[in-house]
Parts: structure tokens; C-alpha cells; sequence
């Protein structure tokens, strides 16, 4: 059937389209795309696709899709987030005007409105709340509209009041509401190609500054592998005093790798070492446990464990600080993945631990004047009578996980203060309050400490196939020198408060999170190039089991045993209404002729509902557009079906002729609607016309 957009889907239609260019502030190609589903629009009357332009048209707007990657540079894309997006929002705007010219029925009748609805979808990828509250509030509006219209509903203005006050009244709470928009952000950015990344720890870092991370759910990070660390370092702090607290010192060196790595990836064997390789014979690199963070142009903080042994990355040049953190600044362009070898497994650290160089250990050692002096008397009652290291460090972390409690609502007196009624009244405090205190009361007794900053591995996916990183899983803690041993690590903090690794999150959480997840994966496939595109293939099938073939093996033999079934299902149903004599006692052989002449009607409001009896459903035709001669026959061959399907005694002759009324009402109704044969009037017989 050749079908007309109603008004409320031309709406949607255009308001995708217009969208569509301000999203993209006025991308050449994307007012290409935009132009194009325009004349489809309004010239789709002058237009006939059939089959075999469908599917040219088809393979050209997946190579415009795939074109758009090519060209379309990150920094011109607009409001939208990444070349991904873009290039699948103009793919849908391609769609649109495809779906225009589209000559189908049944669900093909509303596939401009899905289109378009995959405009809005894509193009409301913003972390802009504006944006997408706008989107939402006349965006849905129209879509509801036009879904009524497409279902044969009625649809008036009427039903923009109540939407328009609910989208009013959610864009309000999510500009007044801080909860509100948080969760908007959240949401907005777990489905963003490009979601925010390059999340450092501040240079100086107070005993409240990561309560703020504590309820944001928005993912850093990701680990595949086997045994994974717990600990994932960010930042080291030498240097306190009670105005600034913990402050980071910022000098930097450009390190370049010169020693390679080679290791199996998804697109090959390469990544690059950036520390020194043991070069004993007989050693080969273990497992490595890989790390993926979202791609972006302002650099990121490689978060590492102590004890790992190598850090291995796309990367011609990182940038190692004092305290060893290493980054990639934002012109350093990385393809979001590195790769952490252990000690423990194939590379093996051999020799002494570094010693402390003496500038660096008095940094470790400084109390500020004004400190307050609880820390010293309380660090004396707890660890005053041991004097190995390791036993003071052991005595102190035993008391604040055993005398005090986790949490982040007690109201102190003031930041000044804030240390010394910790330590007096123990209230509930977060972890920055016990890491704090223990480097401190450390250094009161002589221990080199430093405080860190960084994150735990705390969630495992839905799938449990990896894990997952996020901005409230930051955690502070110390790290203790001893002699011999090195840098070790503690935490203070009371045990139970970190989760199991194993431990998924909420359910809807991590359904969540796996969704966006595959998500990104998906639209970050189609801007790679094709070299690159191929080697992920490979890359993907080289890790198969011939398990894993046997169940394709499997599941493509049950589909090709289905599809037979489909056809011999078909071929016994045409056999029985032409072919197959009658016989008595099984008049209900008659049934598939009644369902063959519904594959010749088009027309979606001409065709028989499944409520209707054949009666019902003649009587209702003789009121809608179906012309008076053809509406004749049908009600000839609904009465002498009916007769035939419930009578008692029928001959081989009346058979033949309600055979013969079919093939006559097929030739009539195929391809001949009554919409179709007024606007195409030289299709029509000759003499039909001139009568």
C-alpha cells in the first residue's frame, strides 16, 4: 500500500529533522542527511521504491553511515557526543526519508515514526540538561501523537496538557532538585559515547573531599582478568600541614618507553612497557589484567596497584610525577585500554627493595607546628612500647578499625578542629578521617607514611565477566616504608565497609551499566577503520573454543529446521484450498482459503481483525472505501464459504467454484487499492477510465 504520513507524524518527522540540525550545529553532512528525508517528505507521493531499490537505497545509507566515521572529526560534531553518535544520528536520518518512499504494510506503516524516534534518541545524548529536557518535552508529546494516529486512534491537541505538564514539572525538579539532576546526569551519561573522563584526584585534598563522590554511581573504569587487584593507586601525598591538609607536588618528567612489550589484544600483539623488563632467561609475561576507561581529548590518570609489575599501554610518551602517578595528557591520544603485568606471575622483581632517598623520607616524617598535639599522645598510648615499625603500623591500624566507625553525616565543628574531635568523641567519619589520622600517628612515631588517593575494585558486572570502577568507589589510604620490604600497603578503615569484589551492585544498577557497556562497544566498532574493524573480528573469533562453535553449529541448524517448517506449513495450505479434494466430515480444510484472501487485501483498514466473524467483517467493509463491485464479490465469497464451512453436505463442483471466486477476487484486490488506483489512475483498464 502506498500510505500517507498523517499530520502528527509529519510533526515528529520534522521536528526530528530540525533537531537533527541544531545538534549537530549544521554539519555539512548532517544537512545533507537532513535535506534528503526533507524531499522524501514531501515528495514521497511522487516516489515508488520497490523491492530492489529498498535495498540499493539500504547498502548506500550504511556506506553514508560508514563514511561519516571516516570524515566527521571529533571536534565537529557539535552538541553531539562522539563521531559514533553522529554518524548513527545521521544514519537514522537517512532512514527517515527511506521509510517514507517505503511501499509496505502491517508494522512498515509506522516505521517513520520509529526513525524519527531514533533521531531524538541519539541526538538527547548530551550531558547538557537543557537539551534534553527540551527533547523530552515536545519530543514525547509528538511521539504519542503520532503513535495514536498510527493505531487509528483518535489524536487532538487536548493531549499535550497533561504531558506538557509532567515534562514541566520533571524539567523543574531537575533544575531545582540536586537528587533529581544527579540521577538525570547519571543516566545521560552511562549511555554517552563519549561520558565523563579524566577524573583526577584534587592536588590538595581535605578530610571531606571525596564525600562528595560517595553516592555517584558513574563508571571509571573497567578490569578483564583473572585475580584482579584491590587497591588501584591515583595520587601519593608527602607533604601536610593544617590549612590545605594533603598537598601533591606536581613535577613532572616526559618518559618515553624504550624497552617493548608484545602482548595478544584484540587488534594484535602490541602494547608498549613503560618499566624496566626482567630479561632472566626462562621468564615470559603472564596474564595481564586489562583496564578500559572511556576514550576523551583531556588526558587520564593511569590508576595502577603497587604491586604489579608493568604498565603497558598504546602510548609513544607518558608522563610520570614525582609520586610515580602516571598520565596521558590530552594531546596524547590513547585507544582506552592498558594492561597491568603482576610480580607474581612470569615477572618477577629480583634484588632489595629501593631504599628512601633522605629528602624524601623527611617529607614522610614533617608534622606541621600547629597540628593538633592528640595525635602524638594518642599515637604514644597505642604504639608507644613497640618499636619495630611494622609492629607500630599493625598496633595503630588495629586501633582505628577496632575503636571507631564508618560513616559521613557527622556535623563537625570546623575543618580545623575536625582531626582532633575524630580522635577525641570517634564519631562516624570517612575513610580520608582514619588514612589521615594513621599517617599521621605514624609519622608521630618516627614511620615514613604517605597518605593515598585513589579507587577499590568493589563491584563485579551483572555477568561477572568483569569489573566495575566507579566515582563512588574512591577510598584513601596509607602506605608504610619499612626497610627491606618497601612501600606496603594499609587501611585503616574499618573492615566491612569496603564490599566484596565478587559483590554485584543493584540489580537495575548493573543492568544498567551492562547495557551501556555493550552499548558503547557497538557504536565504538563502527569508528574504527576497516584495517582496524577486521582485526577485532579476528581478534573476537581467535578466542573461541570449539565450543563455542558448536553452539552456532547448533542454533544455526534449529533455524534452518524452523525455516523448512515455515514453508511446509505454507505449501500444505495452498495445497489444501487449490489442490486437495474435499472430504467429507473435514469441512475445517476450508478455513486457509478465508486467510489466503487476506494476503491479497493491503489495505491495513480493510483487513479482517481477529474479533471479527467473516459476517461482521463484510458488514463493516461495505462502510469504508473498498469500491461497491469488489465489495460485492467478497460478500459472495463470505456467504458461500460460510455455507460450505458449516454445512453438512458439500459437492466437488461447489468447491471448484468457491476456487474459482478466490483467483478472481486475488486478481482484483492485489496491488489495487482504492487509494492507490485514484492516485495512479494509468493503471487502471482503459475503459474503466473512460467510463
Amino acid at each position: 500500500m502506498f500510505f500517507r504520513v498523517g499530520g502528527f507524524t509529519t510533526a515528529l518527522v520534522v521536528w526530528s529533522l530540525l533537531i537533527m540540525l541544531w545538534m549537530s550545529s549544521f554539519h555539512p553532512i548532517a544537512v545533507v542527511a537532513v535535506l534528503f528525508s526533507t524531499v522524501c517528505l514531501f515528495f514521497q507521493e511522487k516516489v515508488v521504491l520497490k523491492a530492489r531499490g529498498l535495498g540499493v537505497l539500504a547498502v548506500v545509507a550504511l556506506l553514508f553511515c560508514f563514511l561519516c566515521t571516516r570524515v566527521i572529526e571529533r571536534d565537529a560534531t557539535g552538541r553531539l557526543l562522539g563521531i559514533g553518535t553522529i554518524s548513527l544520528a545521521i544514519l537514522a536520518t537517512v532512514l527517515v526519508g527511506v521509510a517514507l518512499v517505503l511501499k509496505k504494510q502491517g508494522h512498515y506503516l509506522r516505521s517513520p515514526i520509529l526513525a524519527a524516534c531514533a533521531v531524538l534518541v541519539l541526538c538527547s545524548m548530551s550531558q547538557d540538561l537543557f537539551s534534553v529536557a527540551t527533547l523530552a518535552s515536545v519530543g514525547i508529546c509528538l511521539l504519542v501523537l503520532s503513535l495514536r494516529e498510527a493505531l487509528g486512534l483518535k489524536a487532538n491537541f487536548r493531549l499535550f496538557l497533561p504531558l506538557l505538564l509532567v515534562a514541566a514539572l520533571t524539567t523543574t525538579l531537575s533544575v531545582t532538585a540536586s537528587w533529581s539532576e544527579s540521577k538525570v546526569s547519571y543516566l545521560m551519561s552511562l549511555f554517552a559515547l563519549a561520558p565523563p573522563t579524566g577524573i583526577q584526584f584534587p592536588p590538595a585534598t581535605s578530610l571531606r573531599s571525596l564525600q562528595s563522590w560517595n553516592s555517584s554511581d558513574v563508571v571509571v573504569l573497567r578490569g578483564y582478568g583473572e585475580n584482579p587487584p584491590l587497591y588501584l593507586v591515583g595520587r601519593s601525598f608527602n607533604t601536610f600541614d593544617t590549612n590545605s591538609f594533603w598537598k601533591w607536588k606536581t613535577e613532572k618528567e616526559v618518559l618515553r618507553p624504550e624497552d617493548q612489550v608484545l602482548i595478544d589484544t584484540a587488534t594484535g600483539r602490541k602494547a608498549v612497557s613503560v618499566f624496566e623488563r626482567d630479561d632472566s632467561p626462562g621468564l615470559k609475561p603472564g596474564q595481564p589484567f586489562t583496564l578500559e576507561f572511556p576514550k576523551a581529548g583531556n588526558g587520564f590518570t593511569f590508576y595502577a596497584p603497587r604491586n604489579f609489575y608493568s604498565l603497558a599501554t598504546e602510548l609513544s610518551r607518558m608522563h610520570k610525577y614525582a609520586d610515580g602517578m602516571l598520565q596521558a595528557l590530552a594531546k596524547d591520544s590513547s585507544d582506552g585500554v592498558y594492561y597491568l603485568y603482576p610480580y607474581d606471575d612470569g615477572w618477577v622483581r629480583h634484588g632489595a627493595a629501593e631504599s628512601l632517598p633522605d629528602e624524601i623520607r623527611q617529607e614522610c616524617l614533617a608534622l606541621p607546628e600547629n597540628l593538633t598535639p592528640v595525635v602524638a599522645q594518642r599515637a604514644e598510648e597505642v604504639a608507644g612500647k613497640v618499636s619495630d615499625p611494622r609492629s607500630k603500623a599493625d598496633f595503630i591500624t588495629a586501633y582505628l578499625q577496632q575503636n571507631f566507625e564508618y560513616g559521613y553525616d557527622f556535623p563537625f565543628e570546623s575543618n580545623q578542629t575536625a582531626l582532633e574531635e575524630f580522635l577525641l568523641k570517634k564519631p562516624p567519619a570517612h575513610c580520608e578521617f582514619f588514612a589521615t589520622s594513621a599517617a599521621l600517628m605514624l609519622r608521630a612515631q618516627g614511620v615514613p607514611t604517605r597518605y593515598i588517593n585513589g579507587f577499590v575494585l568493589q563491584e563485579r558486572s551483572v555477568t561477572g565477566s568483569y569489573y566495575v570502577v566507579r566515582l563512588k568507589h574512591a577510598h584513601a589510604w596509607i602506605e608504610v616504608y619499612l626497610e627491606g620490604k618497601g612501600w606496603v600497603t594499609y587501611d585503616p578503615t574499618p573492615p566491612g565497609v569496603l564490599d566484596d569484589p565478587a559483590r554485584h551492585s543493584s540489580w537495575a544498577k548493573s543492568l544498567l551499566e551492562w547495557m551501556s557497556n555493550q552499548w558503547r562497544k557497538f557504536f565504538n566498532f563502527f569508528s574504527l577503520s576497516p584495517t582496524e574493524m577486521m582485526a577485532r573480528v579476528r581478534g573476537f573469533f581467535a578466542l573461541w573454543t570449539w565450543r563455542d562453535y558448536l553452539k552456532l553449529a547448533i542454533l544455526l541448524a534449529l533455524w534452518g529446521l524452523w525455516q523448512r517448517l515455515k514453508k511446509r506449513k505454507k505449501r500444505v495450505a495452498r495445497k489444501t484450498v487449490s489442490e486437495s479434494p474435499y472430504q467429507a466430515g473435514r469441512n475445517e480444510q476450508l478455513t486457509p482459503s478465508l486467510e489466503r484472501l487476506m494476503e491479497f487485501i493491503e489495505a491495513e483498514d480493510w483487513r479482517r481483525q481477529e474479533w471479527e466473524t467473516p459476517a461482521q467483517w463484510v458488514t463493516r467493509l461495505k462502510t469504508s472505501t473498498l469500491e461497491e463491485d469488489i465489495w460485492t464479490s467478497v460478500q459472495s465469497f463470505v456467504s458461500d464459504f460460510n455455507r460450505l464451512r458449516y454445512g453438512e453436505k458439500v459437492t466437488s463442483e461447489e468447491l471448484t467454484a468457491l476456487r474459482d471466486q478466490l483467483q478472481d477476487l486475488e486478481q482484483r484486490l492485489k496491488g489495487k487499492s482504492l487509494e492507490a488506483r485514484e492516485r495512479r489512475p494509468y493503471e487502471r483498464d482503459p475503459q474503466e477510465v473512460q467510463a
